[in-house]
């Protein structure tokens, strides 16, 4: 019988297979990922510079307490899912985003971005602040949890988890840290929601872009599902 969350073993082959098929695809993701930040005037050299650090996790647990009253004081995100979980996700994405906060460059995240995302918060002060503090999320085990969808459809939210995301997020939605590509696993329902229809209408990454195309063409109904899959993979620990 078909595991909803995973697919059958056959079926979990054929995605792996397909996935190593078309890597050359994510490097245009890469690329996609870079000019975006650039476009977000984050200077190049700072996210450069800031990927080269070397992350003090213990000084990111005291920093990452001006993060914990949304983010929750295990990275799980807030009960209603509109704030993502972030424990467990790869440091250099954190970095890089973090950055985009920063410098106002996430207009999805409306009115928090200036008030609870620039340098007046401890965690974003420096570009070494802000690694360690990637650095201390990143290890953090995520827990389970996450908030869900009504598990209506998760036969569809597998099939468009496989033929539209695992070619860059990895048949396990694990993500490639050296691409920023993110984890999505056990990720909350309603933030995938709102960044599938953030990514489709061009918010955070050029229109055209193969992110913006292939998130841009899923129904309604497909982006629910989508989400609603994604969110019920169980979380394992970071690499």
């Amino acid at each position: 019988m078909m595991n909803v969350l995973y697919g059958t073993c056959g079926e979990r082959l054929g995605a792996l297979r397909d996935w190593r098929r078309r890597c050359a695809a994510v490097a245009t993701f890469g690329l996609v990922v870079t000019s975006a930040l650039a476009r977000a005037d984050v200077n190049p050299q700072q996210v450069e510079q800031a990927l080269n650090l070397v992350p003090d996790t213990q000084r990111g647990t005291g920093l990452y307490k001006s993060c914990a009253k949304c983010h929750g004081t295990r990275g799980q995100g807030s009960d209603d899912g509109d704030v993502p979980l972030l424990a467990g996700q790869h440091r250099d994405y954190l970095v890089t985003q973090l950055l985009r906060m920063r410098a106002g460059a996430r207009p999805d995240l409306g009115k928090s971005v200036p008030r609870y995302h620039s340098t007046s918060v401890p965690a974003l002060k420096t570009l070494q602040s802000i690694v360690d503090t990637a650095g201390y999320v990143a290890s953090l085990v995520p827990e389970a949890g996450a908030q869900q969808g009504p598990g209506h459809d998760l036969d569809t939210g597998h099939r468009v988890f496989v033929d539209r995301c695992v070619e860059c997020h990895g048949p396990d939605a694990l993500g490639q840290s050296d691409m920023l590509v993110p984890r999505l696993r056990g990720q909350n329902y309603s933030y995938i929601r709102e960044q599938i229809a953030r990514l489709g209408d061009g918010h955070r990454m050029p229109r055209g872009s193969p992110v913006s195309e292939v998130l841009g063409m899923l129904t309604p109904e497909e982006s629910d599902a989508v989400a609603d899959y994604l969110s019920r993979l169980p979380a394992v620990p970071p690499n």
